[in-house]
């Protein structure tokens, strides 16, 4: 039959493989939740160079600085707007997903169920 198991970890990675719903918190609110497979489609990782850091910025959950240009996630959903900008777009690891919106400069807040 089926079975529900609840996971409280820090530990993203290990998780990734043997869960289908997640639920991600963040200080006592949940920050994001879903299929596993329907929260990865609803967010991508990107990389880019370094000149493309500022057009990328504002339409990123997170993005960061590395040595050869950017790196972050951004919503699926604005990946038109930046869509004439020479990235590369990847489907994000949960742990991506859980840092991007950790360290988000949105936070997306699911009121109280």
């Amino acid at each position: 039959g089926e079975r529900t198991v609840f996971f409280s970890t820090h530990n993203i990675s290990d998780m990734e493989n043997v869960t289908d719903y997640i639920m991600i918190m963040e200080k006592g609110k949940i920050v994001e939740q879903g299929y596993s497979k329907d929260i990865k489609e609803k967010y991508r990782f990107i990389k880019g160079k370094d000149e493309d850091f500022d057009k990328v910025l504002p339409n990123a959950l997170n993005l960061i600085r590395t040595n050869d240009g950017f790196e972050g996630v951004i919503l699926s959903e604005n990946m038109e707007q930046i869509k004439n900008i020479n990235i590369e777009s990847f489907i994000p690891t949960l742990y991506q997903i859980s840092v991007a919106i950790m360290k988000g400069k949105s936070k997306i807040v699911i009121p109280d169920l």
